[in-house]
């Protein structure tokens, strides 16, 4: 966020009510709509990770100029455009060993998130990661279904995150997007934060610089 700040623009970032049992997506999505409600003005939102099964959602309650998808997981994918083939790749499963898995919450050992989440951070940079994950509830194993919302999107994978075949593959011909790709693994905010940064002000600028067309009907400005 200060890098953001400091290439000219207003960060805001929530907490998502991810240790709450009773939590569901759509209080996921209530919990970025609520930290957003000092503006109307057409945001940016960056969805990383489980991240990405929300913010499409966040579309349908106000102005959004673009969503941005960092190694993230999706759902409701519309269909590709006629005539462009999209390969049958599954997503990478995550390692189910590392976790601990009850009926309400799961888990995730601490040295086991430095491999899976922060393997080519600064080691002081993981232990500080690490420190400050919650355990995660089930709320996101159950989709919202709706239409995938009319504004652009643009996705960022990195090299050695498990999902970047899935991502370059199946999903960005699905959104009809080059992928942008950045060396490293899942955590790039970490990581390597200049280099996001200048990504996200870049797409900030195409944002800009793009017509606005706004649909009264979904309050969605894409």
């Amino acid at each position: 966020m200060p890098l953001l700040t400091a290439r000219g623009h207003a960060a805001v970032a929530m907490d998502l009510p991810s240790d709450d049992p009773d939590a569901t997506l759509s209080d996921y999505v209530a919990a970025v709509v609520d930290a957003l409600s000092a503006g109307d003005d057409p945001v940016i939102l960056v969805g990383h990770s489980m991240g990405g099964l929300v913010i499409p959602h966040v579309a349908r309650f106000r102005p959004v100029a673009r969503l941005v998808f960092i190694c993230a997981m999706f759902d409701n994918l519309p269909e590709p455009t006629p005539g462009v083939e999209v390969p049958d790749v599954t997503r990478s499963e995550f390692d189910m060993s590392s976790l601990t898995v009850d009926d309400r919450v799961t888990t995730i050992a601490p040295e086991r998130a430095v491999a899976a989440f922060y393997a080519d951070c600064d080691p002081a940079d993981a232990e500080w990661a690490v420190a400050r994950l919650r355990p995660q509830s089930h709320a996101p194993a159950t989709p919202l279904v709706a239409p995938w919302p009319d504004v652009p999107s643009s996705v960022i994978t990195c090299t050695d995150d498990r999902s970047r075949d899935f991502t370059r593959l199946v999903v960005a011909p699905r959104l009809g997007v080059e992928p942008i790709e950045l060396p490293g693994g899942h955590s790039p905010f970490l990581s390597r934060p200049n280099e996001l940064a200048d990504v996200l002000t870049e797409l900030a600028s195409i944002s800009a610089t793009a017509p606005v067309l706004d649909d009264s009907s979904t309050g969605v400005s894409p």
